[in-house]
């Protein structure tokens, strides 16, 4: 008998990364864990060394998704007391979790508070249909079905689910990075200063509005690397490479592989955040990833950000519609000195480090897991 079973119902594979990390936070809280094979998650956990279990079930068996969940939850809830079953998306399909027994407890990923709400932006749109019926059912059996239980990245999360009527004792606090050990700080700057945009690129990520404002500044002293594959979506891909061709502008337009992600956060001075404030909180691994790097950051004036930098002092904060008010950050970001944001930076770390993350999610989920 198992502790805990888990699997990442979705198969989207960049959320088998947190799969793992709550297999062996678990794991190393004192519970028996192991992974099930749902999806294809033997292969992208084989680093978290936990057992694999095999399911007789076959997706193409099923006809679709619900009676293939059905099938897995019937072979293997007898063998464990928890679950977790992976991620929810806005449009994900959660008609199976009435499936599981009442006597155990199901954990998802819940990423935003938004996807809970979308229903209503679907009700406005002939198009979504779909999308809105199973929006509207997810935050249905969500709320009803009191078994079911959350993890999410931080407080602010937990407090728009608290918000929208969710059991308080009903959420563990995860956070997506962690830390091994406290990285030093950079204690000069490059020249030119060097600002970096990383990660995939949507229409919601304003790096246009930073190369209007760094053409005004027009200071050879600060270069802007914008990297990472864009969306096709309404020409964006097309603007931003026509956007790019500026001097003070480099563009990486492939997708990055990890060692050159992670060589272009470690060459950076600071990591530039860019993107349009979403309609609930979303944590920003590539912020957390700039921050346990030493990095400080430049992001726009509203939560998570805000947030964090205040807490920490570990960056500048700009309005982002407001060309003025990021050109006079971009202004003093070259003109501080590094060690302004060294002692937040290492704060931040000893927050984030393993056995400290360990610790908090070992007393949360004790008491979520007392409750029933």
């Amino acid at each position: 008998m198992f502790d805990f079973i888990i699997f990442e119902h979705s198969g989207i594979r960049n959320h088998f990364a947190d799969l793992c990390t709550i297999g062996r936070l678990l794991r190393d809280c004192g519970y028996k864990v192991a992974i099930v094979n749902v999806t294809n998650e033997s292969e992208e956990c084989k680093s978290v060394n936990l057992p694999v279990l095999y399911p007789k079930a076959k997706r193409e068996s099923f006809r679709n998704k619900t009676a293939y969940m059905k099938a897995i939850i019937n072979e293997f809830s007898p063998m464990t007391q928890n679950m977790y079953a992976g991620s929810i998306l806005s449009t994900t399909s959660l008609k199976w979790l009435k499936y599981v027994p009442k006597t155990q407890k199901v954990f998802l990923w819940a990423l935003r508070s938004f996807f809970f709400t979308s229903h209503k932006r679907f009700y406005l749109s002939r198009y979504y249909p779909v999308d809105f019926v199973r929006s509207l059912y997810n935050t249905y059996i969500t709320k009803r079905q009191k078994n079911i239980r959350f993890f999410v990245s931080n407080t602010i999360i937990r407090d728009e689910f608290v918000n929208l009527g969710y059991d308080y004792w009903r959420i563990v606090i995860r956070e997506e990075r962690t830390a091994s050990q406290l990285c030093e700080p950079k204690t000069y700057h490059n020249n030119p200063l060097s600002l970096l945009s990383i990660g995939t690129l949507r229409e919601e990520k304003r790096v246009d509005l930073c190369i209007d404002a760094l053409e005004e500044i027009a200071d050879h002293g600060i270069h802007f690397t914008i990297a990472g594959k864009a969306y096709k979506t309404h020409g964006y891909d097309v603007m931003l490479e026509n956007r790019s061709r500026s001097p003070f502008v480099t563009r990486i337009s492939s997708r990055l592989s990890d060692a050159k992600y992670n060589q272009l956060i470690d060459s950076c001075d600071y990591l530039v955040l860019c993107d349009e404030m979403q309609p609930s909180c979303v944590t920003n691994g590539t912020m957390a990833e700039a921050l346990l790097a030493g990095k400080p950051i430049i992001a726009p004036n509203y939560n998570p950000y805000k947030f964090i930098v205040e807490k920490y002092s570990v960056g500048l904060l700009y309005d982002l519609h407001d060309k003025e008010s990021f050109i006079e950050v971009i202004k003093r970001a070259k003109a501080l000195s590094p060690s302004s944001f060294s002692s937040g930076i290492i704060q931040y770390q000893n927050d984030f480090l393993y056995e400290n993350v360990l610790l908090r999610f070992a007393a949360n989920i004790k008491e979520t897991l007392s409750k029933h």
